[in-house]
């Protein structure tokens, strides 16, 4: 995923659409979505647990596979 200096998320997302929907987006674009994925919207999960929870209820919901960086690399 490209990032700015900020590592904010760029390129084709738009950044007016909320971090699940762009989770979402690039789950789809990948056909899975790793940690590291969700840990660049959302740094601190333990501070955003119910965000978490919707995130893990829409990639199920897309059929998109969550993986640990370790399990992709396997």
């Amino acid at each position: 995923m490209q990032q700015d200096e900020n590592n904010n998320p760029t390129g084709h997302f738009k950044e007016d659409y909320s971090p699940l929907a762009r989770l979402v987006q690039l789950g789809r674009e990948k056909k899975f979505i790793t940690l590291d994925d969700i840990l660049v919207f959302f740094s601190k999960p333990e501070q955003n647990l119910e965000q978490i929870d919707r995130i893990f209820a829409a990639l199920i919901a897309a059929d998109i596979a969550f993986y640990d960086k370790s399990d992709k690399e396997k």
